[in-house]
């Protein structure tokens, strides 16, 4: 007993838990003001109107990839470039990427007009609110590229409040342009200018963090290119088939069923994705502090992962608990009565984002460690989840359990390469042990 008493004290104290609860507050902040944003827009909009904003939101998260992959990157390079005291690296890394980064956010522009066609034939949309929601490729790109950085330097209430900022100024101004009228349009508006004020929040933030401490820096090491675009591309392809995974069913509902029922199937997703996306706060601290540790060798990297497991298993178990239990109540509160036809199935939904929040603990672990071999079994299970709903879709529960089945699978398939890499790294102690 005095030695569970002893462990759990050494958790409260230590830096992961500190850190991951300041992200857990902001990402419980941003939580409540999603919901309102969901709540008020689920209520001022009719249920076609909420399910293409809830296929945009889908669609911003897949076509977003890139600035995932920016923030993992930037997030990866600080925190190791900050344990070795290299300052001057991330200011030249920093200066790099948001080049690169700005270049890549006008290609993506033309781009996405030049499928606009495509996407209004596939998601059922008018033209006006795509080309508004094309502006935020860009500023989403330079945004996360910031955050990252803010993260990979231990600044988490900043990169917290740069979140909140922009999730705050998407509440308040889409409330306003839809109660003016501007409907779907006027939520990719609120969507472009929270972006645009939390990139110039961000920028000023970074900035001088990485300038003042290189004054009295002499390095004479330079980044290594190869290394960081050989990281950028397993970076690139594991958040697209993250963001695929978490997002692809809300798409291919709106292709598949009426207006109505993708309506009613994207307040089932939003609601059972509150597990995935709660449990995922000390995720965001996981990941940095990592990369420290495998920087410094201090040998802490699977103590960390020890207590995301635990951390995430408390918020997403008990989140699993509240929906199983009360799933009526929780739906009726969330998005008000008119859309508890979706209760029989949030048991099922739920279950897959429990069995999703736990492979993305797997997930950042593996990124975190340079570790690639995982990719091929994330490719399957979403790959699996298309095929499943391209076959299966005639109504909310076929959908739901094609989610289910390929969450589990990618769980399985997951625990599995941790102990297959976990058994090499064994093999390959006892080996430099006896050389």
């Amino acid at each position: 007993m005095e030695n569970i008493i002893l462990k759990i004290t050494n958790i409260l104290k230590s830096r992961f838990f500190k850190f991951g609860s300041i992200v857990l507050v902001g990402s419980f902040l941003v939580s409540i003001l999603n919901y309102v944003f969901n709540l008020t827009m689920g209520r001022m909009m009719e249920s076609a109107e909420f399910g293409e904003v809830a296929s945009l939101m889908g669609l911003a998260m897949i076509v977003g990839v890139p600035s995932a992959s920016l923030n993992r990157l930037m997030s990866k390079y600080s925190a190791h470039f900050k344990e070795k005291g290299q300052y001057r690296l991330i200011s030249q890394l920093f200066s790099l990427v948001s080049k690169y980064g700005f270049q890549l956010g006008l290609l993506a522009i033309i781009i996405f007009l030049i499928f606009t066609p495509v996407l209004i034939w596939f998601l059922r949309i008018d033209i006006l609110p795509l080309v508004i929601y094309s502006l935020i490729l860009p500023l989403s790109l330079l945004s996360s590229i910031n955050v990252g950085a803010l993260q990979g330097l231990h600044q988490f209430v900043y990169s917290s409040f740069t979140t909140f900022l922009n999730t705050f100024l998407k509440l308040f101004l889409s409330i306003l342009f839809v109660w003016m009228g501007f409907s779907v349009a006027g939520v990719m508006a609120a969507l472009v200018i929270g972006s645009f004020v939390s990139y110039l929040y961000s920028l000023r933030l970074i900035r001088p963090r990485i300038h003042r401490q290189q004054i009295t820096e002499e390095v004479s090491e330079q980044i290594n290119t190869k290394e960081v675009i050989s990281y950028a591309k397993a970076v690139f392809w594991t958040s697209l088939w993250l963001v695929l995974l978490t997002n692809v069913d809300i798409v291919l509902a709106k292709h598949y069923l009426s207006a109505y029922l993708a309506g009613q199937y994207a307040v089932l997703s939003l609601t059972g994705k509150i597990i995935f996306y709660g449990s995922g706060a000390f995720l965001t601290v996981m990941f940095p502090m990592v990369s420290s540790s495998l920087s410094s060798g201090d040998g802490k990297c699977k103590d960390i992962l020890k207590i995301a497991f635990l951390l995430n298993g408390v918020i997403a178990g008990g989140i699993l608990i509240l929906f199983l239990f009360f799933p009526t109540l929780s739906v009726k509160l969330l998005f008000g009565a008119k859309y508890l036809t979706v209760t029989p199935f949030l048991v099922w939904y739920s279950l897959a984002m429990f069995c999703c929040a736990f492979s993305q603990v797997f997930i950042t672990y593996f990124m975190a460690t340079h570790t690639k071999n995982y990719l091929t079994s994330l490719a399957t299970a979403i790959f699996l989840q298309i095929i499943l709903i391209i076959f299966f879709h005639a109504n909310l529960l076929q959908i739901t359990l094609s989610v289910l089945i390929s969450n589990s699978l990618l769980l399985i398939l997951m625990i599995l390469v941790y102990i297959k890499n976990n058994h090499r790294q064994k093999q390959e102690s006892v080996v430099a042990v006896n050389i």
